[in-house]
This record gives structure tokens, sequence and C-alpha cells, in this order.
């Protein structure tokens, strides 16, 4: 069983340089090829030192989701072990990873784990997504969510570090063009396992993972996972009773668009920030009965 390295470039050359040279260093000897997306970024025409790396640069700007289908589409191996450009390993994943996949035939997916910044450590995965934790809110749910409550049982995995079998990508139709850099890979779980892959995640595999996602403003982020966790939901039945859940979420908008209209009048906002988060509310409601697909040029 051999593997191959695809690596997508959207944020900053430099960080891609990072993860392609920590590739080569740990694993050099033991990958077919590492193929690079540019997502027709401004990087430099430059290309490492090394006849195992193909870079390709899209003629123009397609999104995390389509580069990535088109980097699987360019790789050849059984197994493709998948890394943002913010992402790079921290030892020599290739045995582990192999021995993983050798050994399960069943095994569609495999996570990692994942250093961060600040000392931050977690298993590259989440639960489930689930209807209630969404209606919450991602303030309150969370909150809750940490106590375990309103939690999915299944266990799903980030794409930020993630090894996939190529025939299991294959056989479910790859990743979910209709979703954007959000929830994709949530998406791609819920399928392989509903497909009856099985996927899971090794904490003695580790890597790091700067995270922090695509600059953008605060309102433009909460927008995108409303549009993004909706579709989620919808596509996979989870939700029921549409109109009342809808009722459910403009209820939340206004009043989170309401405290932020009173926390504004014990200034405790910036001006900038106050019109930023009153406008993503006043989005939120105006595009709830459309699913949340109305132009984000708000």
């Amino acid at each position: 069983m051999n593997i191959d390295v695809l690596i997508t470039n959207y944020k900053a050359w430099n960080l891609t340089q990072k993860a392609i040279h920590e590739v080569l260093r740990w694993s050099g000897d033991e990958i077919s090829r590492m193929i690079v997306i540019d997502d027709n970024s401004d990087a430099p025409n430059h290309f490492p030192d090394s006849d195992k790396v193909t870079i390709h640069r899209n003629s123009k700007n397609v999104g995390l989701v389509r580069s990535l289908n088109l980097g699987m589409r360019l790789t050849t191996a059984e197994v493709v072990l998948l890394l943002d450009c913010d992402a790079y390993p921290l030892m020599d994943l290739i045995p582990g990873t192999l021995k993983h996949f050798a050994e399960d035939s069943r095994l569609g997916a495999l996570g990692f784990f994942e250093l961060g910044p600040h000392g931050r450590t977690r298993i590259a995965g989440s639960n489930e997504p689930t209807l209630a934790y969404f209606l919450l809110g991602q303030a309150l749910g969370g909150r809750f969510g940490r106590r375990g409550w309103f939690l999915g049982k299944r266990f799903v995995l980030h794409a930020c570090c993630m090894a996939v079998r190529r025939s299991a990508f294959e056989q479910i139709g790859g990743f979910d063009e209709e979703f954007d850099w959000l929830d994709f890979d949530v998406d791609f779980s819920m399928r392989l396992q509903d497909a009856g892959w099985l996927i899971k995640a090794d904490t003695k595999l580790k890597c790091y993972h700067q995270g922090s996602g695509s600059p953008q403003t605060t309102s433009r982020r909460v927008i995108r996972f409303h549009r993004n966790r909706w579709l989620l939901l919808k596509k996979h039945h989870k939700v029921r009773f549409i109109l009342i859940c809808r009722l459910i979420l403009i209820f939340r908008h206004y009043s989170e668009w309401a405290l932020i209209q009173f926390s504004s009048a014990l200034r405790l906002r910036t001006k900038n920030e106050l019109k930023d988060k009153l406008a993503g509310r006043r989005f939120l409601m105006r595009s709830v009965f459309h699913d949340y697909e109305a132009n984000l040029n708000y």
C-alpha cells in the first residue's frame, strides 16, 4: 500500500512551504508523491527542490473544497494524506497511517492528534452536529456542549490533517462542493459512515495546525457557519418541522441583535465591531427563510 500527500495553498505561501518542508523532512522517502494545489494565490513561481512535489496552480480561485477534489483526482495512491497549508506533521505519520489502513479494510478515513498555538491540543475531529446545538447558537450551544449535552453520538473528522482511503472517497463522490470551507469535512465523515466505512483518530500520530480560518469579519464567519450548518442538517435529514425551526432561529437572531444593541448602550463594543455584528444579525434574520443563501455582500 502506498500513500500520496495533498496540500492546499489558500492562505500564505510561506505556510505551505513549511508544510512541504516538514513532510519531506519526516517522510520524504516514504511518500509516492506530493500534490500542492495553489488556489490562484499570489505565490511566487518557486518549486521545492524535490522531484516528488508537483504544484498545480488554479487559473482562478475555486475555493478549498473544489481544490481538494481536484487534488484528489491528481493523486494515484490508495491512501492520501490531506493537509491544510497551515498544518504539518510533527513526526513521521506514514508508517502508523498505512498500518491502520492495512489492518482494517473498512477504514475510510483517519484523523490525528492536533497541536496548535498557545498550547492548544485536541483530536482533529468532534462529535456529529445536532439540530438542538444549532438552534441554541454557537455560544450557548458551546457552553452546553462542553458538558456533553446536545452533541451527536458519532465522531466526525476535520480535514485540516486527515488521511483518506481513495476507494472510500470515490465511492461516496468525494467532498460536496455545495459547502465552502465549513462543514464539508463533517458531511464527508457522515456520508462515509452512512456508507458503511469506519473513521477513527490515533492520538499517537501528531500534527501541528495553526488554525483560525480565512481572514474575514466576525459577522461573515457567523453567516457562513449558519449557511453551512443549516445545509448540513437538512441534507442529513436532521431538521424536522422546518417552519418551527426557522421561527426559533429568527427569535434567537433578534434576541442576539437586541443584546448587541444593549451592550452598545453600555459602551461595551467599538463602533466598527458593533456595526459588523448588527449587520450580520440583520442578514441572518432576513435570510433564514431562504436557507441563509442570500448574497454574502450584505
